[in-house]
């Protein structure tokens, strides 16, 4: 289940949305408020690494699935993107709220986990790391949001002192996370036009 902990916590490295609430939350809230965030991220994490791998066999058949998943994921990669590159810098109160609304549709609305984990599902069956009965992917799931959950208390720990020692302030973060999702959406679009 090692494999299960280290794409959990890949998954997380890179700087997102996700992180960025969770750096906010850390940083300037109650301790309930960032509990609250990382229990419904965690949730929808199991959610999807298990719903994708269990219903791996028929979301293969029906390619129209993780096609609408990928379409879901694009617009929803545009429209955080831009509103992180267009959100004027104004009241740092709204623009906190905001980061940490983005934070919650990244974690409720994750489409490009399904075609992730479709990808990982069939390599991983296929070697016979894990089998699709329920158990040992439930087992799979829990390693995984395990994983996850270590690499955002790794941002809670150290995000806010990584970014004073290498001093760059939360809005320049933000709009690199917004090129990055626009960035992510429109390789999404080529990878879709260039199946085609």
């Amino acid at each position: 289940m090692g494999i299960a902990f280290l794409l959990g916590f890949w998954g997380y490295l890179m700087i997102g949305n996700i992180n960025l609430a969770v750096l906010e939350l850390a940083k300037y809230e109650r301790r309930s408020a960032l509990t609250r965030f990382i229990a419904v991220l965690i949730i929808f994490e199991f959610i999807y690494c298990f719903g994708s791998l269990y219903f791996l066999q028929y979301l293969t058949i029906y390619a129209q699935v993780i096609l609408i998943a990928k379409y879901t994921a694009i617009l929803l990669l545009i429209i955080l993107g831009l509103w992180a590159l267009l959100e004027k810098p104004g009241d740092v109160i709204i623009e906190r709220k905001n980061i940490v609304i983005r934070g919650y549709w990244s974690a409720i609305l994750h489409p490009q986990q399904i075609p992730f984990w479709l990808l990982w599902g069939v390599y991983l069956i296929e070697t016979n790391v894990i089998t699709s009965d329920v158990v040992s992917l439930a087992f799979f799931a829990g390693f995984n949001v395990f994983g996850a959950f270590c690499m955002l208390m790794c941002y809670v720990r150290f995000g806010n002192k990584l970014i004073s020692l290498i001093k760059l302030n939360l809005h320049i973060i933000k709009r690199v996370v917004g090129v990055l999702c626009l960035i992510t959406a429109v390789y999404m679009i080529y990878d879709i036009f260039k199946g085609i």
